[in-house]
């Protein structure tokens, strides 16, 4: 009965962490999408001065930018917290995971045994604080004004532009936590 009881919580736990897995793998994809999107724009946005394009469109071009950079970033952090989440649950499907706790992300992550650099762990705090401004405030236009941009960049350091950087850091704490989730989906 024993023998039962363990053989079926391995076959749960392996259907646990391969649901969180292809979750945070569509979410990755969504997100390098909009990666490739702002890349592109960004790339253009120097020529576009060179062919003295009208200034409107310049500046619609820069709201679809941070758009799109926004949208990278809510998206690639997402991916990260379902993989952790999964990894988390699948170690003890009856964990709960209070909601306050999903947003925290450096908590999340080093409970699954993953090592933050320490540009990781300040990406990771910047964003912490954005999520935090953004459900005490959640009707702020977006982009943000330039002016508010610059308050709360003093006040939180939000990262309000992904840099390439940034998106390498994001992109190997992914690689990691899927190699935990893997080596966590082999054991059962």
């Amino acid at each position: 009965m024993s023998t039962n009881h363990n053989r079926q919580h391995d076959i749960t736990t392996f259907r646990i962490i391969e649901i969180w897995i292809n979750r945070a793998h569509s979410l990755k994809e969504a997100a390098e999408v909009f990666w490739k999107s702002y890349e592109q724009i960004t790339r253009f946005t120097p020529a576009m001065h060179s062919l003295e394009i009208e200034r409107t469109l310049r500046e619609e071009a820069a709201v679809a930018r941070s758009g799109l950079n926004m949208t990278y970033l809510y998206l690639a952090t997402f991916a990260v917290q379902q993989l952790a989440t999964g990894i988390l649950t699948a170690r003890n499907p009856r964990r709960y995971l209070p909601p306050q706790l999903e947003c925290q992300f450096i908590l999340l992550i080093e409970e699954c045994g993953a090592k933050l650099s320490p540009e990781q762990k300040r990406l990771l705090q910047a964003i912490e604080n954005s999520r935090a401004w953004q459900r005490l405030y959640p009707d702020m236009p977006h982009p943000l004004p330039k002016n508010i941009e610059r308050i709360l960049n003093r006040q939180c350091s939000a990262p309000c532009v992904v840099t390439e950087k940034e998106h390498e850091q994001l992109n190997q704490l992914f690689e990691q936590l899927l190699r935990l989730a893997y080596l966590l989906n082999e054991q059962t």
